[in-house]
């Protein structure tokens, strides 16, 4: 009896150091699992982009992973040209005008330079709204000269804005008194917009490259008399 008691305690010994042995093994695998590391992403600039445009949208990637990757697909399309038969800064006068009065007189009553915000988001050139005079009726026409340029950018839209000093899409829409006068034709080159007969020209201080999708202001015209 007592030699089976001696080797019954050598056998449970033996499982003990065998157990304490295989600690460090089965342990790990009742450890709960540890969540993952969090993976650092890094944004990659599209080739041939200025340092300045890429540290924009490395900014804009940190805010908007989205916003950017859109931002930078439009970065890499081509420039669109404005249509040709808009082109010529004449156009209104041989084009609309002819095609709408028998007689007519034109008088520009508003003018503007778009202007830059950085090195993403900037137009260059000079707008201005004209007025036609003809067979008793008054058409006004928002007009991009031939020299008009503005960067790539998804969904561009031209907008007619009460705001002079705008800065943010808030007060673009403040009020919801904004103006859109359609999508922006071409990157590149002279184009019209027709205004509708009842808008009041007046009411408006500014132009404005406005990209929906975005949500971001691309240059601003102030609007002001022109001298005649």
């Amino acid at each position: 009896m007592a030699r089976y008691i001696r080797w019954r305690l050598i056998f449970l010994l033996g499982i003990l150091v065998a157990v304490a042995g295989s600690a460090p093994i089965w342990l790990e695998f009742a450890e709960p699992l540890k969540p993952e590391e969090d993976v650092v992403k890094v944004f990659r600039c599209p080739e041939g982009l200025l340092q300045e445009q890429c540290d924009l949208l490395t900014d804009l990637d940190k805010e908007d992973e989205e916003k950017a990757a859109l931002f930078a697909n439009a970065l890499l399309a081509d420039p669109v040209p404005a249509p040709s038969n808009e082109q010529a800064d004449n156009s209104i006068r041989d084009g609309i005008a002819i095609e709408t009065f028998s007689e007519f007189t034109e008088t520009r009553i508003r003018t503007g330079e778009f202007s830059e915000i950085d090195a993403l988001r900037w137009a260059k050139g000079r707008v201005n709204v004209w007025e036609l005079v003809g067979d008793g009726e008054i058409t006004r026409i928002l007009r991009f000269d031939s020299n008009f340029e503005v960067g790539l950018g998804p969904d561009l839209h031209v907008y007619l804005a009460v705001s002079s000093n705008l800065t943010s899409s808030e007060q673009l829409f403040e009020g919801d008194l904004a103006y859109d006068a359609g999508l922006l034709k071409g990157n590149i080159g002279g184009q019209n917009y027709r205004l509708p007969e009842d808008l009041d020209i007046t009411q408006f201080s500014s132009v404005v490259i406005y990209s929906n999708s975005l949500e971001m202001i691309f240059s601003v015209a102030l609007l002001q008399q022109p001298i005649q």
